[in-house]
């Protein structure tokens, strides 16, 4: 039968007689020629048929097999034969593959470490490429495919964080007390079975380069699937408030800010992380620098909101995350004009001359309206007081002309009427 794999690349004259259902010999009978191209379409198809995981596996999940219908692949057995199939059953440890009743040979993972349980899935498509070096010489196949498991009895490391003095659990796990002088990322060392989390002192294992401490540690177990969460367990501190509040210094990740004194610093200790929990209104003052806040302004705190701060190299502070106890957003912007006001008559609260300020958050619209009698009349809106751009006039001559002039002031703005009586003074806004 012809079969691709016995063909060659060196010249021409070795493919000449090199399969037996093939033959491109100088000098061919011209009655060859059909059965030897179709032989050679024939090999083509069920080469595609092999290779492309057209086939589905048998055997059991410690010994797989194949058949294919190419003429003993195996025969000559080299570097990168190759192999496509769909898994019948999910594997045990230490699975072998068996390619056309050749022999069984050992199957091997990318890294070159043997496939374990849940290696190969079921209904899962693979690929195999023979490697003669594999096995001390003997041979073997490196397993690839989108469908590979996790091999569930073979070693299992995971980084996990430590902070200084601070403890970790699981539930029914007891606790792990890590009283190393810093914070810490370490290796779990993982066995068949059950990672043993509790099982020697952290500060004895090795370290990797850049990983940064969390808030919540998960440790994946041997077991395939199984994830145990590892949180904070110590109890939160307490901390007054003061211009220097040095949260760093603190053991506890968790922190209740007591008092009112406004905060202008967290201290400088670096590469630190805090949880807070603010008892009651203070001022923390922003600084480009050294306490980085949200909103690039000054924070006024209620009680029962909460914010992580975080420290750089330097012991300058960030402020990662704000929560405020009431639900809403850390910085609302300005509602437009119309939104929650009402048109109201202020006449009787109003004075000629008098500079107020807007103090409603929010833009208002006022209405003036004054009997003219060949007096000007003019309304100033200004940032401070007393108002002094003017954005409205009027003057007629005739006494019993009634006009009016209208305005928007800004939030924050101060604003002043100069001119005759006035008959009516209405604003749009909120209760005054």
């Amino acid at each position: 039968m012809a079969n691709v794999y016995s063909w060659v690349k060196e010249t021409g004259e070795q493919n000449a007689n090199s399969d037996g259902d093939i033959n491109w010999a100088e000098g061919q009978a011209p009655s060859t020629v059909n059965n030897s191209s179709r032989a050679e379409l024939a090999s083509h198809a069920r080469f595609y048929e092999a290779a492309h995981g057209i086939l589905t596996t048998t055997g059991a999940a410690l010994s797989y097999a194949l058949t294919t219908e190419l003429t003993n692949p195996t025969t000559v057995l080299r570097d990168g034969l190759l192999f496509s199939f769909k898994a019948h059953i999910t594997c045990g440890d230490d699975p072998t593959f068996n390619v056309d009743a050749t022999g069984p040979k050992k199957l091997y993972r990318a890294d070159l470490t043997q496939v374990k349980t849940n290696g190969i899935l079921v209904n899962q498509h693979y690929e195999v490429k023979y490697d003669t070096t594999l096995d001390s010489g003997n041979g073997g196949w490196v397993l690839f495919g989108t469908g590979l498991g996790t091999n569930s009895s073979e070693t299992i490391k995971e980084v996990w964080t430590f902070e200084k003095g601070i403890a970790y659990g699981g539930a029914g796990e007891g606790t792990l007390l890590y009283t190393g002088t810093e914070s810490q990322s370490k290796y779990a060392a993982g066995t068949t079975g059950a990672v043993d989390i509790f099982d020697g002192t952290p500060a004895a294992r090795t370290e990797p380069a850049g990983e940064d401490t969390t808030d919540a540690i998960t440790v994946l177990t041997a077991e395939k699937g199984d994830k145990r969460l590892l949180q904070r367990i110590e109890a939160e501190g307490t901390i007054v408030s003061a211009a220097t509040t040095d949260i760093g210094a603190e053991t506890p990740y968790r922190l209740n800010v007591t008092g009112t004194v406004a905060i202008t610093s967290f201290g400088t200790v670096a590469n630190s992380r805090k949880k807070l929990r603010f008892s009651g209104a203070l001022t923390l003052t922003y600084n480009a620098v050294s306490l980085i806040l949200p909103t690039a302004a000054d924070i006024t705190t209620a009680a029962g909101d909460i914010a992580e701060f975080v420290s750089d190299g330097a012991g300058n502070w960030r402020c990662s995350e704000y929560l405020k106890a009431d639900g809403t957003s850390l910085a609302v912007g300005e509602k437009p004009i119309g939104v929650d006001q009402q048109w109201q008559d202020v006449t009787g609260s109003r004075v000629i001359g008098t500079n107020y300020q807007n103090d409603t958050g929010q833009a208002i619209q006022v209405n003036i309206f004054a009997v003219k009698s060949g007096v000007l009349s003019q309304f100033f809106v200004g940032t401070s007081d007393p108002a002094n751009v003017e954005v409205a006039r009027m003057q007629a001559t005739s006494a019993t002309f009634i006009g009016n002039m209208t305005a928007i002031v800004p939030s924050g703005h101060f604003y002043r009427y100069d001119g005759p009586a006035i008959t009516a003074w209405v604003e749009l806004r909120t209760t005054p």
